[in-house]
């Protein structure tokens, strides 16, 4: 009880939504960079921004969270440069910076420190940063879960994934930034899969299904998102989406990294498929059973016909309406389909 009135205690409303209003600098670096001085937002596409390389700073500075050493941010922003070309470089875009985000101030301002040797965005002005920010409202979700305090959980993951949401596809021209787009998605998936598991726990299998067919967009050999994925399906019934979802899994982890899935995930796509096969069975009359069992002995269709007494063709006949409620296009599929619930 006191570890759960401990983690209560993070989200009493001061703690998991922090006022914005007591932030002078708020730097959204998911996406499209966005940073509200004073109150007042500036997007990266306004006419404050005269220098490019200034934008790609201050997203630098907001996600080093610490003083950054000058060779660092010469190394993240001109990788090419030479040494003396790129300090001219960061001397120019570093006033630019500073312009950009207090037009009518001279000097160094009020939210960067460069001693000449490191930089930094001051923390004591009131400082946020959207991808610190979601960090910490997956940490916190994390400890909500562990505390079975489901509905807490669910807020702090609703939050990491509205955070995420400009996440981009790809990892940009920023070289240096890549790391950081391939770790917020790596964040996205796991706030997206952490909303399906709670959302199948609660019985809302539709958002369960919506949070966990996003994550995997995001990150398709992610092994446990598709297990979950396999899961929801078969909550749902819905065994050929389950069926889907393993194969593509399988073909893209042969494809990109040779390799096949673990016994796990095959043990979950099994009782999907013993379920598919159970409930395909019962569309079979006790005539098609019974020559189904027939078929998976290795009988063909004319010793099959002198058995029951039917002709060859009429035995044919019916092998076509046991592969189409089946759904598959040969006998020995029909076979391996039924699971080995037919009489052998």
């Amino acid at each position: 009880m006191a570890a759960q009135t401990s983690i209560r205690a993070q989200f009493d409303g001061t703690a998991a939504t922090p006022k914005k209003a007591s932030f002078l600098l708020d730097v959204r670096v998911i996406g499209p960079l966005r940073v509200r001085v004073d109150g007042v937002w500036l997007k990266e596409s306004d006419a404050r921004w005269p220098r490019r390389r200034a934008v790609e700073l201050l997203r630098v500075l907001a996600l080093g969270g610490r003083r950054l050493p000058r060779a660092a941010a010469i190394a993240a922003l001109w990788p090419r440069a030479g040494m003396r070309e790129a300090q001219v470089s960061l001397r120019v875009t570093l006033h630019a910076l500073r312009r950009a985000l207090e037009p009518n101030v001279e000097g160094p301002g009020r939210f960067i420190d460069y001693d000449g040797v490191t930089l930094a965005l001051r923390g004591d002005i009131g400082l946020a940063v959207d991808a610190h920010e979601a960090e910490r409202a997956l940490r916190s979700a994390t400890l909500a879960r562990a505390a079975n305090l489901n509905v807490e959980a669910l807020a702090s993951y609703g939050r990491a994934i509205e955070l995420l949401e400009a996440v981009p596809a790809e990892d940009g021209d920023a070289g240096w930034l890549a790391p950081y787009v391939r770790h917020w998605r790596r964040m996205f998936c796991v706030a997206l899969r952490g909303n399906a598991a709670l959302s199948k726990a609660a019985g809302d299998l539709n958002a369960a299904t919506w949070h966990v067919e996003r994550a995997l967009v995001l990150e398709p050999l992610d092994e446990e998102t598709v297990g979950l994925a396999l899961e929801i399906a078969l909550a749902m019934h819905d065994l050929e989406r389950a069926r889907l979802h393993f194969l593509e899994y399988k073909r893209r982890l042969a494809a990109d990294l040779g390799t096949a899935p673990s016994r796990q995930l095959a043990a979950k796509y099994e009782a999907v498929m013993q379920t598919r096969a159970q409930r395909r069975k019962g569309e079979l009359t006790a005539h098609e059973l019974e020559i189904l069992a027939l078929i998976g002995r290795g009988i063909g269709s004319k010793q099959i016909g002198s058995t029951l007494g039917l002709s060859a063709r009429t035995v044919d006949a019916h092998v076509g309406r046991i592969l189409r409620k089946m759904g598959v296009r040969s006998r020995a599929a029909a076979v391996a389909a039924a699971g080995g619930l037919i009489e052998a």
